[in-house]
């Protein structure tokens, strides 16, 4: 399955963008998003739930359709809202790793949605769609945790969607702010962090990121970036 490169539509419009976002890429995730798009520009509010069921049913079997899995590596960073600026560390990372990455403050469609005058619900709809298709985009999928990721649904949402792709445990990880926790009951974070790999060094989330990017440097995030470090 290719992969969409958001880089090439940075800056786009909104006004008919939505439709060609995945238009020179073929992938089953591609045609959904523009069924998705299709279907949501004149449905009436009462068929949003039936258009939300048709999606996600969809989703689900172009899961068991997808292998091999994006010849590309492509790294989800997961965040809360509170900690793009930790995501935003990764996306370095991941920029002198030599690999491709998912991170919604960087994604010119979802930034360009929040800005629409459209209902909540059809707001909301969009949005889990804009999630999804970069899941079934990703091979890797990162979760930053912090005291506020405790408060977010969307972390756990995001990591159980690209486990149940048959993502081996080896590409999905959660970055822990101040350090790995250690075992304890019941956990910070919850149980479902401990089914994935568990980093609390920056070295070791460079090392676990795909790529072939060689030494990270020594801070190559740094002030210059105005981006704070991991722990």
């Amino acid at each position: 399955m290719e992969r969409f490169d958001w880089r090439k539509v940075e800056g786009f419009a909104l006004e008919g963008f939505l439709e060609r976002r995945y238009a020179d890429i073929r992938s089953p995730a591609g045609e959904l998003w523009a069924w998705l798009v299709s279907a949501l520009i004149e449905a009436p509010e009462a068929a949003l739930q039936e258009i939300e069921d048709v999606f996600f049913r969809r989703a689900d079997e172009i899961v068991g359709q997808c292998k091999p899995s994006p010849k590309e590596p492509c790294v989800f960073i997961s965040h809360q809202r509170a900690d793009a600026h930790l995501g935003e560390r990764i996306a370095c990372l991941a920029d002198h790793r030599g690999v491709d990455y998912w991170l919604d403050v960087h994604d010119p469609t979802l930034q360009a949605i929040n800005r629409a005058v459209i209902s909540p619900s059809r707001l909301s709809l969009m949005i889990a769609g804009i999630v999804e298709v970069a899941l079934l985009h990703a091979t890797h999928v990162i979760a930053v945790h912090t005291s506020n990721s405790r408060q977010s649904k969307w972390i756990p949402y995001e990591l159980a969607r690209a486990k149940a792709r048959q993502i081996m445990s080896k590409q999905a990880a959660g970055s822990f702010q101040g350090g790995r926790p250690l075992p304890v009951y019941p956990p910070i974070h919850g149980d479902y962090v401990q089914l994935v790999e568990m980093f609390g060094a920056e070295a070791d989330v460079f090392r676990w990121l795909p790529g072939s990017g060689g030494r990270a440097p020594g801070d190559p995030c740094g002030a210059h970036n105005n981006v704070r470090a991991l722990s």
